[in-house]
Protein backbone atom coordinates (compact mmCIF):
# COMPACT_ATOMS: atom_id res chain seq x y z
CA UNK A 1 0.00 0.00 0.00
CA UNK A 2 1.65 3.10 -1.00
CA UNK A 3 0.73 6.63 1.07
CA UNK A 4 1.85 9.79 0.22
CA UNK A 5 1.41 13.35 2.12
CA UNK A 6 1.59 16.49 -0.25
CA UNK A 7 0.09 19.99 -0.94
CA UNK A 8 -3.57 19.98 -1.59
CA UNK A 9 -4.28 20.43 -5.09
CA UNK A 10 -7.19 21.32 -7.69
CA UNK A 11 -9.08 17.91 -8.17
CA UNK A 12 -9.14 16.79 -4.88
CA UNK A 13 -12.07 19.03 -3.84
CA UNK A 14 -14.56 15.24 -4.33
CA UNK A 15 -12.04 13.11 -2.03
CA UNK A 16 -11.60 15.50 0.59
CA UNK A 17 -15.58 15.85 1.21
CA UNK A 18 -15.13 12.07 0.57
CA UNK A 19 -13.93 12.04 4.17
CA UNK A 20 -17.28 13.30 5.72
CA UNK A 21 -19.63 10.52 6.46
CA UNK A 22 -22.91 10.23 8.11
CA UNK A 23 -21.80 9.90 11.93
CA UNK A 24 -19.72 13.47 11.20
CA UNK A 25 -20.67 16.33 13.19
CA UNK A 26 -22.68 18.78 11.28
CA UNK A 27 -21.38 21.65 13.03
CA UNK A 28 -17.60 20.27 12.16
CA UNK A 29 -19.03 19.98 8.76
CA UNK A 30 -20.62 23.82 8.66
CA UNK A 31 -17.92 25.06 10.71
CA UNK A 32 -14.25 23.00 9.97
CA UNK A 33 -14.04 20.66 7.13
CA UNK A 34 -15.08 23.91 4.78
CA UNK A 35 -11.78 25.07 5.74
CA UNK A 36 -10.02 22.76 3.51
CA UNK A 37 -8.95 24.17 -0.27
CA UNK A 38 -5.84 25.50 -1.80
CA UNK A 39 -3.21 27.62 -0.66
CA UNK A 40 -3.85 31.08 0.53
CA UNK A 41 -1.73 33.85 1.82
CA UNK A 42 -2.07 37.25 3.66
CA UNK A 43 -5.01 37.89 5.73
CA UNK A 44 -6.48 34.42 4.47
CA UNK A 45 -3.24 32.14 4.92
CA UNK A 46 -4.47 28.68 4.90
CA UNK A 47 -2.18 25.22 3.93
CA UNK A 48 -3.96 21.73 3.69
CA UNK A 49 -1.97 18.74 3.08
CA UNK A 50 -3.38 15.42 2.24
CA UNK A 51 -3.00 11.65 2.35
CA UNK A 52 -3.03 9.74 -0.64
CA UNK A 53 -3.21 6.02 -0.52
CA UNK A 54 -3.36 4.13 -3.95
CA UNK A 55 -4.88 7.15 -5.48
CA UNK A 56 -7.68 7.75 -3.26
CA UNK A 57 -7.78 10.64 -0.89
CA UNK A 58 -8.03 9.30 2.93
CA UNK A 59 -7.24 12.40 5.24
CA UNK A 60 -6.46 15.55 5.18
CA UNK A 61 -5.16 18.55 7.51
CA UNK A 62 -5.46 22.31 7.25
CA UNK A 63 -3.79 24.98 9.43
CA UNK A 64 -5.16 28.85 8.73
CA UNK A 65 -4.25 31.94 10.19
CA UNK A 66 -7.14 32.67 12.79
CA UNK A 67 -8.66 35.97 11.91
CA UNK A 68 -10.61 36.09 15.38
CA UNK A 69 -7.48 35.32 17.36
CA UNK A 70 -4.16 35.85 15.32
CA UNK A 71 -1.78 34.28 17.95
CA UNK A 72 -3.39 30.96 16.90
CA UNK A 73 -3.50 28.77 13.98
CA UNK A 74 -7.24 27.27 13.30
CA UNK A 75 -6.88 23.53 12.58
CA UNK A 76 -8.55 21.11 11.35
CA UNK A 77 -8.21 17.21 11.01
CA UNK A 78 -10.33 14.56 8.94
CA UNK A 79 -9.52 11.07 8.27
CA UNK A 80 -11.61 8.87 6.36
CA UNK A 81 -13.33 6.30 8.64
CA UNK A 82 -11.75 3.22 7.20
CA UNK A 83 -8.23 4.35 8.18
CA UNK A 84 -8.96 5.68 11.83
CA UNK A 85 -6.83 4.90 14.83
CA UNK A 86 -4.02 3.52 12.32
CA UNK A 87 -1.33 6.80 13.34
CA UNK A 88 -2.75 8.56 9.87
CA UNK A 89 -3.57 11.41 12.10
CA UNK A 90 -0.89 11.76 13.83
CA UNK A 91 1.41 11.81 10.32
CA UNK A 92 -0.81 14.32 9.57
CA UNK A 93 -0.42 16.76 12.36
CA UNK A 94 2.95 16.09 12.35
CA UNK A 95 3.54 17.52 9.05
CA UNK A 96 1.03 20.29 9.42
CA UNK A 97 3.11 21.71 12.37
CA UNK A 98 6.01 22.29 9.65
CA UNK A 99 3.80 24.22 7.94
CA UNK A 100 3.46 27.14 10.51
CA UNK A 101 5.61 29.64 12.34
CA UNK A 102 5.58 28.40 15.71
CA UNK A 103 1.66 29.54 16.97
CA UNK A 104 0.32 27.22 18.85
CA UNK A 105 -2.93 25.11 17.19
CA UNK A 106 -6.73 25.50 18.13
CA UNK A 107 -9.00 22.73 17.41
CA UNK A 108 -12.84 22.39 18.16
CA UNK A 109 -13.35 18.18 20.04
CA UNK A 110 -16.11 16.61 21.02
CA UNK A 111 -16.06 15.36 24.92
CA UNK A 112 -17.24 11.98 23.76
CA UNK A 113 -14.27 11.86 21.02
CA UNK A 114 -12.00 9.67 23.25
CA UNK A 115 -9.90 8.91 20.09
CA UNK A 116 -9.73 12.64 19.37
CA UNK A 117 -8.80 13.78 22.83
CA UNK A 118 -6.46 11.08 23.47
CA UNK A 119 -4.27 12.07 20.36
CA UNK A 120 -4.47 15.64 21.39
CA UNK A 121 -3.40 14.46 24.53
CA UNK A 122 0.00 12.93 23.43
CA UNK A 123 1.02 16.28 21.78
CA UNK A 124 0.16 17.82 25.60
CA UNK A 125 -2.66 19.48 24.33
CA UNK A 126 -4.03 22.21 26.64
CA UNK A 127 -7.51 22.72 27.20
CA UNK A 128 -8.61 26.52 27.15
CA UNK A 129 -12.29 26.58 26.82
CA UNK A 130 -15.63 24.44 27.19
CA UNK A 131 -18.59 24.68 25.57
CA UNK A 132 -21.06 22.06 26.67
CA UNK A 133 -24.61 23.74 24.71
CA UNK A 134 -26.91 22.53 27.24
CA UNK A 135 -30.01 22.28 25.07
CA UNK A 136 -32.90 22.68 27.47
CA UNK A 137 -36.78 21.57 26.08
CA UNK A 138 -38.69 24.81 26.67
CA UNK A 139 -42.08 22.83 26.47
CA UNK A 140 -41.11 20.42 29.74
CA UNK A 141 -42.90 21.34 32.77
CA UNK A 142 -39.10 21.22 34.93
CA UNK A 143 -37.90 23.28 32.60
CA UNK A 144 -41.03 26.19 32.69
CA UNK A 145 -40.87 25.48 36.57
CA UNK A 146 -37.03 26.04 36.40
CA UNK A 147 -37.23 29.48 34.76
CA UNK A 148 -40.12 30.75 36.45
CA UNK A 149 -38.45 30.28 40.04
CA UNK A 150 -35.75 32.60 38.88
CA UNK A 151 -37.17 36.16 38.41
CA UNK A 152 -35.20 38.63 36.05
CA UNK A 153 -32.34 40.32 37.38
CA UNK A 154 -33.92 43.91 37.99
CA UNK A 155 -34.36 46.37 34.97
CA UNK A 156 -33.43 43.80 32.71
CA UNK A 157 -35.94 43.18 29.85
CA UNK A 158 -36.09 39.43 27.27
CA UNK A 159 -37.02 40.45 23.84
CA UNK A 160 -36.97 38.92 20.47
CA UNK A 161 -34.14 39.99 18.98
CA UNK A 162 -35.70 41.30 16.16
CA UNK A 163 -36.96 44.42 17.91
CA UNK A 164 -32.91 45.22 18.19
CA UNK A 165 -32.46 46.73 14.65
CA UNK A 166 -30.49 45.18 12.32
CA UNK A 167 -27.80 47.60 12.32
CA UNK A 168 -27.55 47.36 16.14
CA UNK A 169 -27.13 43.67 15.95
CA UNK A 170 -23.60 42.68 15.55
CA UNK A 171 -22.70 45.23 18.41
CA UNK A 172 -24.73 43.11 20.87
CA UNK A 173 -22.57 39.96 19.60
CA UNK A 174 -19.32 41.51 20.19
CA UNK A 175 -18.71 42.19 23.16
CA UNK A 176 -19.59 39.24 24.83
CA UNK A 177 -17.77 37.11 22.34
CA UNK A 178 -14.41 39.26 23.05
CA UNK A 179 -15.42 38.71 27.14
CA UNK A 180 -15.76 35.09 26.58
CA UNK A 181 -12.68 34.35 24.98
CA UNK A 182 -10.09 37.67 26.54
CA UNK A 183 -8.51 35.25 29.28
CA UNK A 184 -7.19 33.06 26.62
CA UNK A 185 -7.38 34.29 23.48
CA UNK A 186 -7.70 37.95 23.01
CA UNK A 187 -9.75 38.90 19.86
CA UNK A 188 -8.43 40.95 16.66
CA UNK A 189 -10.94 43.60 16.71
CA UNK A 190 -11.06 43.76 12.83
CA UNK A 191 -11.59 40.26 12.47
CA UNK A 192 -14.39 40.09 15.39
CA UNK A 193 -16.14 42.44 13.63
CA UNK A 194 -16.24 40.19 10.95
CA UNK A 195 -17.68 37.60 12.61
CA UNK A 196 -19.96 39.49 14.79
CA UNK A 197 -21.99 40.73 11.31
CA UNK A 198 -21.91 37.34 10.37
CA UNK A 199 -23.43 35.61 12.93
CA UNK A 200 -25.66 38.35 13.31
CA UNK A 201 -26.78 38.12 9.67
CA UNK A 202 -27.20 34.20 10.26
CA UNK A 203 -29.17 33.81 13.47
CA UNK A 204 -32.66 33.83 13.37
CA UNK A 205 -34.39 37.39 14.82
CA UNK A 206 -37.65 36.02 15.34
CA UNK A 207 -36.45 33.09 17.23
CA UNK A 208 -33.13 34.34 18.62
CA UNK A 209 -33.72 36.49 22.24
CA UNK A 210 -31.70 39.02 23.82
CA UNK A 211 -31.29 40.02 27.56
CA UNK A 212 -31.06 44.07 27.99
CA UNK A 213 -31.23 46.79 30.47
CA UNK A 214 -31.79 50.35 29.69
Amino acid sequence: MTEVLREFRTGDEAGVRGLVDADTDPFHVSKAHRLHGAARDRDRWRRTLVAERNGDVVGAVTIARNWVHPGYYTQVLDVAAGHRRRGLGRRLLDAARDLGDGRPFLANVHGWNWAALGLLGSYRARLVQTAPMPRPDPTSPAVRAWVEARPLPRGVTVAPLSRVPAADRPGLYAPVYAHTHAYWAPVDPTGLAELARATAAAADPDRSVVAYRD
